[in-house]
């Protein structure tokens, strides 16, 4: 999930049901976090993505058992919010869209 106040949280769903537990949090952002992407590698995770109002994208790969990430990468490609991601795993590409009327890919 991410949050207004710059978070980005992981959760993990708990086997037959339940109440989803915590299992990391990454304070990246300075502003809200306005869309996720999850890329996959097969039935795997290999990325996080997020999109935010402090004009980034941040991406991290999930490590260890718990999958929390130990180094973030930022994008600054965008001049204005970063509204939307999509990701086209066929063609392994991610586009970013944000307020400043571009399409980044």
């Amino acid at each position: 999930t991410g949050g207004r106040d710059g978070s980005v949280r992981c959760w993990r769903e708990p086997e037959g049901g339940g109440v989803p537990r915590l299992r990391f949090t990454v304070d990246e952002h300075t502003d809200w976090v306005n869309d996720l992407a999850l890329l996959t590698d097969g039935d795997l995770t290999s990325a996080v993505v997020s999109a935010s109002s402090d004009r980034t994208i941040k991406l991290w790969r999930p490590e260890g058992e718990t999958g929390t990430p130990s180094k973030c990468y930022t994008l600054r490609q965008h001049t204005d919010f970063v509204k939307v991601l999509g990701y086209a795993a066929d063609a392994g590409t991610l586009a970013s869209a944000g307020c400043d009327c571009c399409v980044v890919v």
